[in-house]
């Protein structure tokens, strides 16, 4: 009987059909020396490593002419790793790779075109936002593998008490003047110091700012993403909102861009009253919060939108096997094995049969009914945000924008300047 990898091989080489090249270094020095042996780098929770090691001994298992080393980094060596690997011609066959720098490495070749791996109507597995996020030049690099969602944690038995109704139906989800009335009570009670913080920190979380951007109407790039649009007034108006909440104390000022508060910890100990956070913070508060919480939709304005957060997985221009590389992210990625990740990193799903499934249908065991206000929310990700938030030049974007935003939200910049800055720095490193 032929192995699959044997079954890829004859496919690859049949009348008719195009051979595939190796796209590893005649020495098999790169990620992948051609023998059917793979490497994966990539990063997360033990639950995680757990479920993709799960993975990869089923599809061994079914393919025995295969190995695959699974490389665990730490994020915050991650980048730093893979670059290195990179540039020496050594770098991994599969890759697991943030929405964020998916455009980076897909521009500078450092990702591969999937689509003569992939069924015509591949793009159907995925909500389309996603799809979208792991695209460049309408070609896939990439697989979605999972996403995040941000709402608003509350203090459950705080509200109560000083008669904070949250609704419960997305259209209805606060407004900004609302959060702001809120946020308002909570201090004037004097049971908080603040009311609330929101999870940007540290720097290169910056995006996540981009959310009340998109909300009110403005957006930091031109359609064609080749010139900066940030200097308008629903940008000055973005970034005076979120500025207000310094000025007023809403917030506590070591929430800032650039500090290294996890503010899950103040919301966990009944510091703030609220945090807008991700649906990831569920373990920790399972494990850290005594009081009573519960969870609202994000806050909307002209428009709700949702923050893209989450990976998407890719193979490098160094694996010698490409196709046998495909199949295996194919497997990986497949109903059963994303949910089982998923499940273990309490991220969300990608795939268009998982997404039409509830929380607990899906498996979710700790507060179903809360997963399901996220899940709720994965459509609220807009073509805007995925469109610039993947663009190659974001990384670099992302650092600009924590730097303004850092000296409005800490040194008082006025917005218009704020706005007029960043104008200027996006303009320059687009250039």
């Amino acid at each position: 009987m032929l192995t699959r990898r044997q079954m890829l091989g004859a496919t690859a080489g049949a009348a008719g059909l195009l051979a595939l090249p190796s796209c590893g270094s005649d020495d098999g020095g790169g990620g992948g020396s051609g023998d059917g042996s793979l490497t994966f780098q990539t990063f997360g929770t033990p639950a995680e490593e757990k479920a993709v090691s799960e993975a990869i001994d089923r599809y061994t298992e079914q393919n025995p002419d295969v190995t695959i080393q699974l490389d665990l980094v730490p994020f915050p060596q991650h980048y730093q790793s893979l670059d290195t690997r990179l540039a020496a011609g050594k770098g991994p066959d599969i890759v697991r790779i943030q929405y964020q720098q998916l455009g980076h490495y897909s521009q500078q070749g450092a990702l591969i075109d999937l689509s003569p791996y992939l069924s015509q109507n591949h793009q159907d597995e995925y909500l389309p936002n996603f799809w979208e996020a792991v695209t460049h030049e309408g070609a896939p690099y990439a697989l979605p593998g999972d996403t995040g969602s941000h709402a608003i944690f509350y203090n459950t038995e705080l509200f109560e008490s000083l008669g904070i109704v949250v609704p419960d139906v997305m259209d209805e989800a606060w407004s900004w003047d609302d959060l702001i009335a809120a946020a308002q009570t909570l201090v004037n009670s004097g049971e908080v110091s603040h009311a609330f913080a929101m999870s940007w920190q540290p720097a290169d979380n910056a995006y996540r700012w981009t959310a009340y951007l998109y909300q009110h109407g403005g957006r930091l790039l031109s359609d064609d993403l080749a010139g900066s649009a940030v200097n308008s007034q629903e940008a000055i108006e973005a970034i005076a909102f979120t500025q207000s909440w310094f000025d007023n104390g809403l917030v506590p000022p070591n929430t800032s861009i650039k500090s290294g508060t996890e503010i899950q910890t103040l919301f966990a100990n009944g510091d703030i009253g609220m945090m807008i956070n991700g649906d990831f913070q569920m373990s920790f508060l399972q494990e850290n919060m005594a009081s009573e919480w519960g969870v609202a939709h994000l806050v909307q304005d002209i428009d709700q939108v949702n923050i893209l957060g989450g990976n998407g997985m890719g193979v490098t221009k160094d694996c010698a096997e490409p196709e046998l590389a495909a199949d295996f992210l194919q497997f990986l990625n497949n109903d059963e094995n994303q949910l089982n990740r998923v499940l273990g990193s309490q991220l969300l799903p990608t795939r268009t049969e998982l997404s039409g499934r509830s929380a607990d249908e899906l498996g979710y065991e700790y507060r179903p009914e809360v997963k399901d206000l996220f899940l709720e929310q994965l459509p609220l990700v807009s073509s805007t945000a995925v469109a610039e938030t993947t663009s190659p030049q974001f990384g670099e974007i992302n650092v600009v924008l924590g730097d303004e935003l850092e000296a409005a939200f800490r040194s008082g910049q006025p917005a218009d300047e704020t706005a007029e800055r960043l104008d200027g720095l996006i303009t320059d490193v687009l250039a």
